[in-house]
């Protein structure tokens, strides 16, 4: 699978003159590049079990609980396409099945050769977007955050 790095999208779409190797999928198709992703990690809650053994001496085991998934934040430098603003109004509106998608995280080898490794959200939804702020005075890149939670995340190679 050979995928058009960021500085060469088709005519017609804009993104920061940056290169970065994350790209955004959402049900197959590549929706965003990003430049930085936050919160990729997942959690067994200990369980704490005290008791008394044969020899009568107090003893504490821990048993795996449930799991979690940290929120994860991807942020992009802002352009003009509106897929992740589309996206969040899903959820305002109140179409909570139609805005839970399988996403996935690709991190594509040097030279967008191909794809090392990927994560992949089920049902993944926006919980929070953030724009940029704002500041005549800063020479900074104007970025937009969007927040996912997820049912579930698994990691394989590309």
């Amino acid at each position: 699978m050979s995928v058009e790095p960021p500085l060469s999208l088709p005519s017609g779409q804009v993104d920061p003159l940056v290169l970065y190797p994350y790209a955004f999928q959402v049900k197959g198709e590549v929706v965003a590049w990003v430049s930085e992703i936050r919160g990729l990690s997942m959690e067994h809650k200990a369980i704490e079990h005290k008791y008394i053994d044969a020899n009568f001496q107090p003893k504490t085991q821990f048993f795996p609980g449930r799991s979690s998934w940290e929120p994860l934040t991807l942020k992009r430098g802002l352009i003009t396409d509106n897929y992740f603003w589309k996206w969040y109004l899903e959820i305002e509106n109140g179409n909570y099945s139609e805005a839970r998608k399988n996403c996935s995280i690709l991190l594509y080898k040097r030279n967008y050769v191909g794809v090392g490794m990927r994560w992949d959200l089920i049902r993944a939804w926006p919980s929070k977007i953030s724009g940029p702020d704002l500041d005549s005075a800063s020479t900074d890149y104007a970025f937009d955050e969007i927040t996912l939670v997820y049912e579930s995340i698994t990691r394989r190679p590309g």
